[in-house]
């Protein structure tokens, strides 16, 4: 979850303006030609956590990765949104208003131990937490317009990370947590921007002149996916993480928002009023395989994907691969173990090596390899627990010999 559906100035959330600008936007898709109703199927894993006024006031539900099993979490009388699961699932951050104030607040998975995290008189909102599960991204205006902010996973700590004159939000973690991936209208429309996690080296990744936001970094640290504007509707987006090949995944007249990456990257969960009222979809990383996961009479948006209570994610153990001598080096096949980022792996992993040297170089050894004394240009190691360095040595190649050279001179 990760679309910058933003509360008005107010602090209201998203209250009669916004339901009345849902209602345009759905008459709008409607009046395009929306396509016909979407199967109700879907495959998956994890936990899908979304907003929802099914119940008469907006909530925050979860359900089942095919749309089974959904539970009202907040049951409240109060206004809750945008939610999102902790790295291993079992806490789920999120904004509620009181007294036209949002703030933001975390609780268990199954919605018990609720617990306040903000308590500043301005608007926070949109909460991400780092992988590793310490820290929260999140977007605020205590500073007079929209800042990316960071704060420890208990709500001490609270810094903001960009101080543009423009407004700044829905940020999202790389999966490496070195970078952070968010939204700015500094350009004069919304743009998708990059920086370090620091918030230094800022950097703008898409200059389309229509609006591009809502970013979501995916779990192998390849891709963005964000929703655009620029084909005249609202289109859910993947491209690179440095920018490059932008392309359209759902090619719909309807409008689609909110995508995020499924724990595995395989697919991506969405919502969409392709159905003629807002709901939750899944589909697969290409685009394809689009499946409706909820019917409800009420609004279900903004999801987001996590592990799923009781569910960890695998332990992740990075490799680092560097030589010495003339080459490159060495390639690791696989690129990582399932559920891990790339360059990581779970213990007890066999991957393949292969060296490159450059011409008229050869493999000298190895090292940290499963056989250290091999001359060849493959080799394999098993991943121990623990982070793990592998090397390979490039030696100069032997002089050939041509035939006929006489190698004994007079003594």
């Amino acid at each position: 979850m990760h679309n910058h559906w933003q509360p008005n100035r107010t602090g209201r959330g998203r209250g009669f303006l916004d339901l009345a600008c849902l209602l345009a936007l759905t008459l709008l898709a409607l009046s395009r030609g929306a396509a016909p109703a979407t199967t109700v199927l879907a495959a998956g894993n994890g936990r899908i956590v979304f907003d929802s006024d099914r119940s008469g006031n907006q909530d925050i539900f979860a359900m089942d990765s095919d749309g089974s099993n959904v539970v009202n979490l907040t049951n409240s009388p109060t206004h809750e949104e945008r939610a999102g699961y902790s790295p291993n699932g079992q806490k789920i951050a999120f904004a509620r208003i009181v007294n036209n104030n949002t703030d933001l607040y975390v609780m268990n998975a199954d919605g018990s131990g609720v617990t306040r995290l903000t308590t500043h008189a301005a608007i926070d909102h949109a909460p991400q937490w780092s992988p590793d599960g310490n820290r929260i991204a999140f977007r605020s205006d205590r500073n007079g317009n929209s800042d990316v902010c960071l704060m420890d996973a208990d709500g001490s700590d609270q810094t903001c990370i960009t101080n543009n004159p423009a407004n700044d939000s829905g940020p999202d973690w790389s999966p490496s947590g070195q970078k952070i991936v968010f939204s700015s209208d500094r350009t004069g429309n919304s743009d998708v921007f990059v920086m370090n996690a620091d918030g230094s080296n800022q950097v703008q990744l898409t200059t389309d002149p229509s609006e591009d936001f809502g970013a979501s970094w995916s779990p192998d640290g390849t891709r963005i996916a964000f929703r655009s504007g620029r084909d005249g509707t609202s289109e859910v987006y993947v491209m690179g993480v440095n920018g490059q090949n932008q392309t359209n995944l759902t090619h719909h007249p309807a409008f689609d928002r909110g995508p995020a990456w499924s724990p595995d990257g395989s697919q991506l969960v969405f919502y969409s009023n392709r159905d003629g009222n807002y709901e939750i979809y899944t589909m697969n990383a290409d685009g394809s395989n689009v499946m409706r996961l909820t019917n409800s009479p009420g609004r279900d948006f903004q999801p987001d994907w996590g592990v799923g209570e009781g569910t960890p994610p695998p332990l992740c153990y990075s490799l680092t691969r560097s030589h010495s001598g003339q080459g490159s080096d060495p390639l690791a096949s696989p690129n990582k173990s399932t559920g891990c980022s790339a360059g990581q792996y779970v213990t007890g992993e066999s991957i393949t090596l292969t060296a490159t040297p450059a011409t008229g170089w050869n493999v000298a050894g190895w090292g940290g390899t499963n056989n250290d004394a091999s001359t060849a240009t493959t080799n394999t190691v098993t991943m121990p627990a623990a982070n793990h360095t592998v090397s390979v040595t490039y030696q100069p190649a032997a002089p050939l010999l041509h035939p006929g050279t006489d190698t004994h001179r007079p003594g």
